[in-house]
């Protein structure tokens, strides 16, 4: 599965279980500020399918320069609700429906969504 082979090119690891996904597509659009115009092919966006993993082993297992493109330099755990104020704003409605729709088989239901997030729920996750 090719979200297998991203985490075992990421993190050097193939050690997660995968829990849940999102159930569609989704999408955001590059602002023109953004957008690579020399670059080919010209990306004008993105859209991804989100897993929610269970990390299987140890958080000294986890290298992420063992590749010769090195994409991560560093990683650490987080509250789950830190990264919507922490992406960049054109992704935030993405990560917020990400996060929501992921919430309630993480956390079995009994979770609370922080009020500054107001977008009504978009789509429920697939538990896998």
């Amino acid at each position: 599965m090719a979200v297998e082979r991203r985490i075992l090119k990421s993190i050097n690891s193939s050690h997660v279980t995968l829990i849940a996904k999102t159930p569609k597509w989704l999408r955001y659009e590059l602002p023109n500020e953004h957008i690579r115009r020399t670059q080919k092919p010209t990306c004008i966006g993105q859209k991804q399918v989100w897993y929610l993993l269970k990390l299987d082993t140890s958080d000294e297992e986890i290298s992420l320069d063992l590749h010769e493109e090195i994409e991560f330099d560093d990683w650490k755990w987080v509250d789950y609700w830190k990264p919507v104020d922490e992406v960049i704003n054109f992704k935030r409605d993405v990560y917020e429906d990400m996060l929501k729709a992921l919430a309630p088989i993480l956390f079995n239901n009994e979770h609370s969504i922080p009020t500054k997030l107001s977008r009504p729920l978009q789509f429920s996750a697939i538990k896998l």
